[in-house]
């Protein structure tokens, strides 16, 4: 998948149990709600949007329950794919890209 520069990414997440709590960070940095950073929750899933992606943007996005984790690497021209799971609490991560 390619997120071109300036672009949206979404970041879709699905966790077990439903109720529980997810962290969105990049390279470590937790990620908080702004015009730039979206964060959505429905039931079971939870949404990261990143408005106008740039270099800025680029590292290690991951999202994480108290037990469990999942990642990618962003990059400002494309997204490469790199996911980590560990057992316990559900996590799965779905990556999409959207002209904005």
């Amino acid at each position: 998948m390619v997120v071109a520069h300036g672009n949206t990414a979404e970041f879709h997440c699905s966790v077990t149990p439903d109720r529980a709590e997810v962290t969105w960070y990049i390279d470590g940095i937790p990620i908080y709600q702004s015009d730039k950073y979206k964060l959505r929750e429905a039931g079971a899933d939870r949404t990261l949007l990143i408005h106008h992606s740039n270099k800025i943007d680029e590292g290690t996005v991951t999202v994480a329950t108290q037990r469990d984790l999942c990642a990618a690497e962003l990059h400002a021209e494309g997204v490469l794919l790199c996911m980590n799971f560990l057992a316990h609490d559900s996590l799965v991560l779905m990556f999409f890209n959207s002209a904005s």
